[in-house]
């Protein structure tokens, strides 16, 4: 069943002034028809986009593994078979070598030792700086610390279960994460703004940013393992949307619905 402009959560019935609301009236009237290519396609993109996303970075970090790798393995082969040292003196030699911290050398080398010493510095003073600011990049930026954020809080959304969905975090989103936040319910709140999904974490709230007309960001919100999904989008166009792709992605979930007009109640049972 759904339920319009109402949340009745575990005996919780708030009824809300729905204000009036002009925009995607055509796409409202139809929303019937794209029902069934909502729930495919998007599905399709959903697991084709998390499938490129994962493996780019694994690659990114297997190169510059193995760059460093082929640097260190070569220059210590070299001084092992140029001039006889022990596995040990090799390796040392070659970090120092790489680094250029300026150390002096381990053993004296000989005139060959020393041509192959130009030539690894030659290709190490490029190769190697790239390696470790890539590799700092990879773990310690902005964007590396935001990428284990996200996938901490993913991590944490994923245990949820039989929680609630907001889709929405205006002024009647709000108003329901403040109901179920009250009631001590789990829910997960999904909007386009990623600054308002930030404010939610920092207000200790479980948040995903995106479109929750996507496949891909309710099955993020856990839509899998919940038990209703809340539409309260400023748009009746966007919370028709919402529910046929959470239809189409969950038969059997409760799903309550905002309509700011009487004609978009049967487009959304």
């Amino acid at each position: 069943m759904i339920h319009h402009c109402k949340f009745a959560i575990d005996h919780i019935h708030s009824q809300f002034s729905c204000p009036s609301d002009l925009q995607l009236r055509e796409d409202i009237d139809n929303g019937r028809k794209l029902r069934t290519k909502v729930s495919t396609s998007s599905k399709a993109k959903a697991k084709l986009r998390t499938r490129r996303k994962q493996p780019a970075r694994q690659l990114r970090l297997l190169l510059i593994g193995g760059l460093l790798f082929c640097l260190v393995l070569g220059g210590s082969l070299g001084y092992y078979i140029i001039e006889g040292w022990g596995f040990l003196d090799s390796v040392y030699m070659t970090a120092i070598t790489l680094s250029t911290v300026g150390f002096g050398e381990v053993l004296p080398l000989s005139p060959k030792g020393r041509a192959f010493t130009i030539l690894l510095v030659i290709g190490g003073v490029g190769s190697a700086p790239y390696a470790f600011s890539n590799l700092y990049k990879l773990f310690f930026s902005e964007e590396s610390r935001h990428m284990w954020r996200t996938r901490r809080r993913q991590h944490m959304i994923n245990r949820l279960i039989n929680h609630v969905i907001v889709c929405g975090h205006g002024r009647m989103g709000r108003q329901a994460v403040a109901n179920l936040d009250r009631k001590g319910l789990e829910f997960a709140v999904i909007d386009r703004n990623s600054e308002v999904a930030a404010q939610c974490e920092k207000d200790g709230f479980f948040a995903v940013t995106g479109n929750a007309a996507n496949a891909e960001v309710l099955q993020q919100a856990g839509i899998n393992r919940a038990k209703t999904v809340i539409a309260c989008a400023a748009s009746d166009a966007d919370n028709v949307f919402i529910v046929l792709t959470a239809r189409g992605l969950r038969s059997d979930l409760q799903i309550i619905a905002r309509a700011n007009f009487e004609d978009t109640n049967e487009k959304l049972v």
